[in-house]
């Protein structure tokens, strides 16, 4: 539950401090990851403010911002480059929205379930190449057939976080 409610701190917190990127993590690694997380998260050990909850310093780094801002404007101009201030904020404005949609995809990501089964799909290619190289093709045909996006009797079980086969029921008509 923890690791649901804190999961943006706790990706930011891997990329940031560990250099891990959690959708590269196989299921043993972030485990052992958010054991690390929990401990520094419950020793108040953290480097940063954020890593406890990043929303609330998200908000609090934008206050900061624009009341840089208002008082950068409040101060006497010695340089008259309107044009070269109009493209730095534009270019701010550009980041600000490409760091918000990004935040915005992950998140969809990681509600959705869609993050576990790109980690899944990741896991079964691996798992593939394996049973090509061994010379196990009816494995590797099996695992081809889960991984085949236009079959409509495999689907993704968000619980189970694996691929199944489509429960297909007839409705009399």
């Amino acid at each position: 539950v923890v690791a649901e409610l804190k999961r943006p701190e706790f990706a930011v917190w891997a990329r940031e401090v560990h250099g891990s990127d959690l959708d590269r993590l196989g299921r043993r690694e972030e485990a052992d990851l958010l054991s690390r997380f929990v401990e520094d998260y419950n020793t108040c050990s953290f480097p940063s403010e954020k890593y406890y909850d990043l929303g609330a310093w998200e908000a609090q780094q934008r206050a900061a911002r624009a009341a840089g801002e208002r008082g950068r404007a409040a101060e006497e101009r010695t340089t008259f480059d309107d044009e070269e201030q109009r493209r730095r904020e534009e270019r701010e404005r550009q980041e600000g929205a490409r760091q918000q949609a990004v935040a915005a995809a992950r998140r969809e990501l990681l509600q959705t379930g869609r993050a576990d089964m790109l980690r899944e799909q990741e896991r079964l290619r691996n798992e593939q190449r394996v049973a090509y190289q061994t010379g196990d093709v009816a494995g590797a045909r099996r695992i081809a057939h889960l991984l085949a996006a236009d079959q409509g009797d495999v689907e993704w079980d968000v619980e189970a976080k694996k691929f199944r086969k489509a429960n297909r029921h007839m409705h009399p008509g």
